[in-house]
């Protein structure tokens, strides 16, 4: 059974290569996006923890509201 399938492979040995790559390029395309993801999130969290190294707390001030309600307009 596995002569005849190695057989198969071999006798369309272009659809093998080709196929081969595919799964090659498709493994890596994945990997890369992984690689790249978790290298924008770090990224990220370095530059907000950087931003408040340091600062154990934020006082803000109240802020005064100005705008018409329900506009969505800058007010906290």
């Amino acid at each position: 059974m596995i002569k005849i399938a190695l057989q198969g492979l071999f006798a369309r040995k272009w659809r093998l290569v080709t196929t081969a790559l595919a799964v090659i390029i498709g493994v890596a395309f994945t990997a890369g996006t992984l690689v790249l993801t978790d290298t924008l999130t770090k990224i990220v969290d370095d530059l907000s923890a950087g931003v408040y190294k340091g600062t154990d707390a934020v006082v803000r001030a109240k802020a005064v509201f100005n705008g018409p309600t329900g506009t969505g307009s800058s007010g906290r």
